[in-house]
């Protein structure tokens, strides 16, 4: 196998089979490294996180423990307790996906003060990979036709 072709300044260049491996081997790497992205993404975020991170977005500045858990009900149904809201805030708030900030205290809340939380530009980059994850998963479904005449 030769070695490839010697330049003007003593370095080596590879030859034509050398080159097409190394971009097999490039190209390998750069869609293995997004599809590894991909999969990160996705395994970090579960469905309640989603959930909650998408309500921060909605509530705009505003979205505080009790109040993200009236509005996902409001939105969905679902009801979620506070521990566990906090919890997943906290960790969204490690990942980088909301920042927080403290409110003023009131003496409807005994002088406790609330914790409002913000969906940062990392969050909403998020949400809109996992929107559009979603939607390509949509798209790619068959076109469902329902006979309602054949029931």
């Amino acid at each position: 196998m030769s070695k490839g072709l010697a330049t003007h300044d003593g370095q080596r260049q590879p030859n034509s089979v050398q080159a097409d491996r190394m971009k097999y081997i490039f190209t390998t790497k750069v869609v293995n490294i997004q599809i590894f992205t991909t999969f990160i993404v996705k395994k970090q975020m579960g469905e309640f996180e989603e959930l909650i991170l998408l309500i921060v977005g909605i509530m705009n500045g505003k979205a505080y423990g009790i109040g993200i858990i009236e509005e996902l009900e409001k939105r969905t149904g679902r009801s979620a307790a506070i521990g566990a809201t906090q919890t997943v805030l906290k960790r969204m708030e490690g990942k980088g996906w909301v920042t927080s900030q403290f409110g003023e205290a009131t003496k409807e809340r005994g002088g406790k003060r609330k914790r409002y939380y913000t969906i940062t530009a990392k969050g909403k980059k998020l949400v809109a990979a996992n929107r559009e994850n979603r939607n390509s998963l949509f798209e790619a479904m068959p076109k469902l036709g329902l006979n309602y005449e054949s029931v």
